[in-house]
C-alpha cells in the first residue's frame, strides 16, 4: 500500500470516527469561573475552541501555551492543563485546622498557615506570628514589633541606639538625658574588692 493511499484511509477513518488526541494550544481569552472557561487556539491548525475548562488555583496569562486534552474523546469536553505562563495563583494546601494558603499576583505574594503569615510586595517583607510582627525593606532594614529574644551571642558592627530603659544582668540602666563625662568626682570606683580602712 502506497503512502498516499494510507494517508487517504487514515483521513477517511478520522472523519468517520474522529479521534481527539492531546495537542498544544495558546490561550486567546478566558473567563474566571467557576467554571473557568477559556478560548484556546490550536497551534498546528490555528482553529479556535471555545469553552475549554481548566481546574486549579491558577489564572493563565493571555497567549500562554498549554496542553489541551479531550475527555472521553469528546470535543465539547476539551480541558486545558500545564500553562507555561500564569498571572495569578490562589492555592490552599491541606485541610483541617492549619491549611497552607499561597497567593501571588501582580508583584505581591503571601503565604499563611494558622497565625503565621509572610507577605511581600517586591520591596518590603512582612512577617507575622500572632501579635509578633517584623518588617524589612531596603531603607529601614528590619523593624520588630513585639518582644525579641536572642538565644545566642549578638555582634554589632555599628552603633546601638536605645530609646527606652535597658536592663543588663538584672541591673537597670536609664537614659538620663545627659552625656557621660569621664571626669572622676570623689573617690574612684573599681570592679575589684577594696580593703576596709582601719
Amino acid at each position: 500500500m502506497s503512502d498516499d493511499v494510507a494517508a487517504l484511509l487514515e483521513d477517511l477513518i478520522r472523519r468517520m470516527l474522529p479521534i481527539h488526541t492531546a495537542t498544544f494550544g495558546r490561550v486567546k481569552a478566558f473567563e474566571i469561573g467557576p467554571p473557568h472557561l477559556a478560548t484556546i487556539e490550536i497551534l498546528h491548525t490555528e482553529e479556535k475552541i471555545g469553552k475549554v475548562r481548566w481546574l486549579g488555583a491558577t489564572i493563565p496569562r493571555s497567549e500562554a501555551l498549554c496542553l489541551v486534552l479531550f475527555c472521553d474523546n469528546t470535543r465539547s469536553r476539551a480541558f486545558a492543563i500545564s500553562f507555561d505562563e500564569i498571572d495569578e495563583v490562589d492555592l490552599t494546601i491541606g485541610a483541617g485546622p492549619l491549611p497552607v494558603t499561597i497567593r501571588a499576583k501582580d508583584g505581591s505574594a503571601e503565604i499563611s498557615c494558622g497565625t503565621v503569615k509572610l507577605s511581600t510586595n517586591g520591596t518590603k517583607l512582612n512577617a507575622e506570628s500572632g501579635s509578633a510582627k517584623a518588617t524589612a525593606d531596603p531603607t529601614s532594614g528590619w523593624v520588630f514589633f513585639g518582644k525579641v529574644k536572642f538565644e545566642d551571642d549578638v555582634t554589632m558592627e555599628k552603633k546601638l541606639d536605645v530609646k527606652g530603659k535597658t536592663t543588663i544582668q538584672d541591673i537597670p540602666f536609664d537614659n538620663h538625658g545627659h552625656p557621660y563625662v569621664d571626669t572622676p568626682v570623689g573617690n574612684s570606683v573599681t570592679g575589684g574588692a577594696q580593703a576596709l580602712a582601719p
